[in-house]
């Protein structure tokens, strides 16, 4: 075969190859398999969505009221004509049905809104939502591991399953910042901080009722595991807290809470048995309103970075409702 019948062969492949691909292309961007990102939105049962930040009636068998959004997520609407106006319009101003989307040939791809507040190698930084377990529980709700696991999975496309350590946690109904460890050496020398006392947390809370403008509360909390509740019992482990009165509004204080020890609902606890329950703690204060979120926010985290040995520290904001809007300037 002649050189010059090789390169025209060669040449024509490469052609066809060129042609295939702006064929792909210009049918792509026509609409098949496009997609659009639509908003932040959430789900609130197995057919309906709301806009994040919205509120949604809560049922079951013995309440009926208002809660807001519990976990958000992330709404891509794939196309098959390409017109934006049919997916904004059948959006029908931020609440939807999604079979109601589905008839008018849309596929809804929904993917967890993640707060990452920081992301290296080693750590990623979040903001926990409120109302979603850390781990997976008896519930068996799709927990916070879970999702960020699936988040790693998809960003770095990663084969297998995903390594993320888990070295603290949140109660469920609390939100606020978090670190999780990609690597198991990462959180070895981070559960190390712990126990040293070099791994700092910040909550700010609303307590009820007249308090000091400061103090240390040091007690002994016992934790019943059939019923998940603690309790001030000598027969618990040594428990200490600071508390700082920030503001104060309507017999109600905004407090900054900085963790000696770390125990199951220790503010929650200790600040009950002072005689100053946080608003909204249905678990601990018995004049807690239904519906109310509960006053408590992991505000602030500061340790070392276990590679690099940087002092890091992470704010978060506080969340715009009751009761902590009552305290903005």
């Amino acid at each position: 075969m002649s050189s010059k019948l090789i390169f025209k062969m060669v040449f024509v492949i490469i052609l066809t190859a060129i042609l295939c691909g702006l064929i792909f292309i210009i049918y792509d961007k026509a609409g098949t398999g496009a997609h659009i990102y639509v908003a932040d939105y959430v789900i609130v049962d197995e057919n309906e969505i709301c806009e994040s930040g919205e509120e949604f009636l809560f049922e079951d068998e013995e309440y009926e009221y208002y809660l807001p959004c519990l976990s958000s997520y992330k709404i891509f609407l794939e196309w098959t004509d390409g017109d934006k106006d049919l997916i904004k319009n059948a959006l029908n101003n931020g609440k939807v049905d999604i079979d109601s989307l589905l008839k008018h040939g849309l596929k809804v791809n929904i993917h967890e809104n993640i707060d990452i507040v920081y992301e290296d190698n080693h750590l990623l930084v979040v903001n926990k939502p409120v109302n979603i377990a850390v781990q997976e529980d008896s519930s068996k709700d799709k927990d916070l591991l879970t999702m960020l696991k699936e988040y790693l999975k998809e960003k770095y496309n990663k084969p297998g399953n995903v390594y993320l350590g888990l070295v603290h946690r949140l109660d469920r109904p609390v939100g606020g910042v978090m670190v999780f460890a990609k690597t198991s050496k990462c959180a070895s020398r981070l559960s190390d901080q712990i126990r040293l006392g070099i791994f700092n947390k910040v909550y700010n809370c609303v307590v009820e009722n007249e308090i000091e403008d400061s103090g240390i509360l040091t007690d002994k909390l016992l934790k019943d595991k059939k019923t998940n509740f603690v309790s001030v019992d000598d027969n618990g482990k040594l428990s200490k807290l600071r508390f700082k009165k920030l503001k104060t509004k309507d017999n109600l204080s905004l407090l900054e809470i900085t963790l000696y020890t770390g125990r199951s609902h220790q503010i929650r606890v200790q600040l009950s048995h002072k005689g100053n329950p946080i608003v909204g703690d249905q678990k601990y204060n018995k004049n807690a309103k239904e519906g109310v979120q509960i006053a408590l926010y992991a505000r602030t985290l500061e340790f070392t970075h276990p590679i690099t040995k940087k002092r890091l520290s992470f704010t978060v904001d506080l969340p715009n409702r009751y009761p902590f809007n009552l305290f903005k300037e």
